[in-house]
């Protein structure tokens, strides 16, 4: 699944950091952001690519963490490192710059990105967390019921769909953001429910003490991967409207 997503993308992660679409923090082409589309242009281009590894990272993190394949760890680390290093450049670049920015229209387009970058960066610590619960499962020798089993590929399908959503031309539109919402809504429902029925397995003793304790953490980061999901899919709406 996640080659055809993102094709090539390993081996771009362990490339060289670097931007890939700005220009260097505080020389925005064309001197002034208000002066081209192409600076808001380059920020959202960058912001894309950010949201791309993050998207490889939560498809790896859940298959290693559905699998117990402590070996993906090392992986999704390095991808989120540079996850973390985009976020950084990105927002130097967009404060840099927007301090000379007169259009207010920019500017608030601008913070926007700004905050776009924080919420990508946030769902990447939420995949890098399922990723590290893998060692757990390694080392307690934890192995998940055939329920569980069957919730996790669900969340991994739903998870897909979100990304898919989130990536599409027409992002922005009232349409795209009911169906967003909608999905975010239904991730909310499923850890509710996830997490009833993981509490009927440990009174019914199909659960493990500390099988229940991790993958109830996992479901934690899966919520708040929908809830940051949600939040910069709005901020995106926000920006397209302005």
């Amino acid at each position: 699944i996640t080659e055809k997503i993102i094709p090539n993308q390993k081996t771009d992660h362990r490339q060289e950091k670097h931007v890939e679409y700005l220009q260097p923090a505080g020389q925005p082409a064309g001197g002034k952001m208000g002066t081209s589309a192409i600076y808001l242009n380059q920020v959202h281009q960058e912001v894309m690519r950010m949201l791309e590894m993050v998207e490889y990272n939560v498809d790896k993190a859940f298959w290693a963490f559905r699998v117990g394949d402590e070996e993906r760890l090392e992986e999704v680390n390095e991808t989120e490192q540079y996850i973390d290093y985009l976020n950084k450049e990105i927002s130097q670049h967009i404060s840099k710059t927007i301090g000379n920015e007169p259009n207010e229209k920019d500017i608030f387009i601008a913070n926007q990105y700004y905050k776009i970058a924080g919420n990508v960066e946030q769902i990447g610590d939420c995949a890098l967390n399922i990723a590290e619960y893998t060692s757990v499962l390694q080392e307690k020798k934890i192995k998940f019921s055939k329920e569980a089993q069957a919730e996790m590929e669900r969340m991994e399908q739903v998870l897909q769909v979100f990304f898919e959503t989130l990536d599409k031309s027409g992002m922005g539109g009232t349409e795209w953001m009911e169906r967003v919402a909608w999905l975010g809504q239904n991730m909310n429902e499923m850890a509710v429910q996830y997490r009833e029925a993981l509490a009927e397995r440990m009174r019914k003793g199909i659960c493990s003490v500390e099988a229940c304790m991790v993958y109830s953490e996992m479901l934690t980061d899966f919520k708040r991967i929908g809830d940051h999901a949600l939040e910069l899919a709005k901020e995106m709406q926000m920006a397209a409207d302005t």
